[in-house]
């Protein structure tokens, strides 16, 4: 049996934990059952943008402030992020907004209201990731 130099053995030592570290960084296939992402751009009036909009089948105002958008696929699983927007150039209007999932699994609830907390119609933009 040979051992190994004191220099072979500092040099390896060094050698184990960047190793450990590369393969940590190393890409991950993703999960076959990963949905694709979303993006939606909404008017006021509740009408999807279907040139800036993707993997979208419908924006629809349902009360004043209140709007469901139905993603061509389930979204259980996903994260949904909005903000106040318009789809053209300019100012996008002061105020708050909400997501939240619907019952339906290929749906989301997305709030507007203004700057005091009432319930308006505001644009939005919607990005849903999975």
């Amino acid at each position: 049996m040979k051992l190994l130099s004191v220099n072979s053995a500092w040099y390896l030592a060094l050698a184990i934990p960047c190793l450990v570290a590369i393969a940590g960084l190393a890409p991950r296939p993703a999960l076959a059952i990963a949905a694709p992402d979303a993006r939606a751009v909404c008017s006021a009036a509740g009408v999807l943008n279907a040139a800036r909009s993707e993997n979208v089948m419908l924006c629809q105002r349902l009360a004043a402030g209140q709007y469901r958008v139905r993603i061509n696929n389930n979204v259980t699983h996903c994260t949904f992020v909005a903000t106040l927007g318009i789809s053209a150039v300019g100012v996008p209007p002061a105020g708050e907004i909400g997501v939240a999932p619907r019952a339906a699994a290929d749906e989301v609830l997305v709030r507007t209201r203004n700057s005091g907390g009432a319930t308006v119609d505001q644009p939005f933009h919607l990005f849903v990731a999975c």
